[in-house]
């Protein structure tokens, strides 16, 4: 590596060139790395990658235009002495032995890096499936892809000599590779995606990806011990009303975290779902594994009996204690709806279907207020859902199943289903108003979760259809609402080959058409 006195040389990791935004923020790290003296290395896809998140079928068309962009910017950059290059193939393991399971992909290791984690994330989020069949040869295809990646990264790190690697996410396999590359040879590498604030970047030094549970947990906790010490909750209680009213729907004065779906603005007014049963009234919101699956302690708090939502949501609803003392309904993740299929699918329709005699499913294309059924409950269960969070900021009782980044709050966190079974028979005893807290914190936090804005990049909204980044005079995004857009939207939820079904199909009925009046 270079000696201390040498300017530092650092690798800003490119392959998002689509998504302007993402793309953007690469291109400002890239800016600020340069600022400070540093060599900067800008690497870039050219149609290498299977898998990566823009294009992970590798369609022609929007390979192709993906290389356009990337080559724009790389003129650009040019100006600013950002040296630019592109993933080179061929760095493939020869002798690979390709995982025959699920849990033989989550647990396996290349170069003593756990890449099979970051391949399970990858495929899981395209297939819409956490149970994805291991022998799937498309499993196999983005996992020799990676490790291609893998060995290219740390021969290029080498070969420059480079002191730091910068990442986009991730968690995926297409750019989770080159940080764990990073991280193999022993080089300072950070991860880094867009900031809760318009315009902003979060960054994270020292992790292998942004969903980093241990990061966040610790830094919910610094927050929550500085407002305690300073006596400081007027503040808080401000934002965190701003961040949970967003979430319900209102149209509050405030950005809305990049990424973050807001479901509830399709919601309608519901009636009271429990009835007058005289039982306990018992909600059970169950959250999806996107963005979580593969990342590392993603299924901690479930091994122990459940192993994972669909098992635990299963277990709640046979119980014939819990059947016996509560009204029990379920509230099915509205994420759902686009995002599974296959195995995983098949698995929640099962637990409907064995269920539905003794327990109420609100389906995720029931438009039902999650937020009403939080009222009304008793008592509410958060399998892995975000709603325990909403439920502490109501002063609703909760008990958390599952693993995030709010796992050490102050409610009930547990794996083990009979204590599950005691807590709802007996009663629950917490600190509600520690709990509100921690809410507290949580909401603030999401909204204020950022390490830098984006100022050397310029961002400009010419119109409705419009819009452009550049940097000083070079504009290097100048983003349509191009047809493009339409496929990438159709290639990313798995619709492909639905369309490709349908017209088929009215292709074929307009032949019987023709073939019908010619007759």
């Amino acid at each position: 590596m270079n000696d201390s006195n040498m300017k530092k040389t650092e690798l800003i990791y490119n392959h998002v060139s689509l998504w302007d935004r993402h793309h953007a923020e690469c291109v400002e790290v890239a800016l600020r790395a340069k600022a400070v003296g540093s060599r900067v290395l800008f690497l870039s896809c050219k149609g290498m990658l299977l898998g990566c998140p823009v294009n992970p079928h590798r369609n022609k068309n929007l390979c192709s235009k993906c290389v356009k962009q990337t080559e724009r910017t790389e003129n650009i950059l040019g100006k600013y002495g950002i040296e630019t290059y592109s993933i080179e193939s061929g760095h493939e393991s020869i002798d690979l032995i390709t995982p025959d399971s699920r849990e033989a992909l989550l647990d396996f290791l290349y170069d003593g890096m756990p890449i099979g984690r970051t391949v399970f994330n990858n495929v899981s989020t395209i297939l819409g499936d956490v149970f994805v069949d291991a022998t799937n040869e498309f499993v196999h295809d983005v996992l020799r892809n990676a490790i291609a990646l893998f060995n290219f990264v740390k021969h290029f790190v080498e070969k420059n000599q480079v002191n730091k690697v910068s990442v986009w996410n991730g968690r995926r396999s297409c750019d989770g590779a080159v940080v764990l590359a990073a991280k193999r040879l022993g080089v300072e590498h950070s991860v880094f995606i867009s900031g809760a604030k318009l315009m902003s970047v979060s960054e994270i030094d020292g992790t292998v990806a942004f969903q980093d549970l241990p990061h966040h947990r610790s830094k919910l906790k610094e927050l929550y011990d500085r407002f305690e010490e300073k006596n400081d909750w007027d503040v808080v209680k401000d934002e965190a009303s701003k961040f949970y009213s967003m979430a319900r729907g209102s149209e509050v004065d405030v950005y809305k975290p990049y990424g973050m779906g807001v479901f509830s603005k399709s919601f309608v007014a519901s009636p009271n779902v429990f009835g007058d049963s005289g039982k306990k009234k018992l909600a059970v919101f169950v959250g999806t594994y996107l963005e979580i699956a593969g990342v590392d302690g993603f299924d901690e708090n479930l091994n122990v009996e459940y192993g994972n939502f669909y098992e635990a949501v299963r277990r709640i609803c046979t119980d014939e204690e819990i059947l016996a003392n509560c009204k029990v309904v379920v509230r099915w993740h509205p994420n759902i709806l686009i995002k599974v299929r296959g195995n995983e699918l098949s698995k929640l329709r099962h637990v409907v279907e064995e269920t539905s005699n003794n327990v109420t499913h609100l389906l995720p294309d029931d438009p039902y207020d999650s937020y009403k059924l939080l009222s009304d409950s008793d008592v509410a269960i958060s399998v892995g859902s975000t709603m325990a969070v909403e439920a502490a900021y109501i002063k609703k009782k909760i008990i958390f199943i599952g693993n995030n980044i709010f796992d050490e709050f102050s409610f009930p966190v547990i794996s083990k289903h009979q204590q599950l079974v005691s807590h709802l028979v007996s009663g629950l005893n917490y600190d509600l108003e520690r709990a509100y807290k921690e809410s507290l914190v949580y909401g603030y936090y999401r909204l204020n979760r950022y390490s830098f804005l984006i100022e050397r990049v310029r961002y400009a909204e010419r119109n409705k259809y419009r819009s452009t980044y550049s940097v000083d005079n070079h504009i290097f995004i100048d983003k349509k609402a191009g047809l493009y857009l339409l496929r990438l939207a159709v290639y990313r939820v798995g619709l492909t080959n639905v369309i490709k079904t349908l017209l088929g199909y009215f292709k074929s009925l307009t032949t019987r058409t023709k073939n019908i009046t010619l007759q």
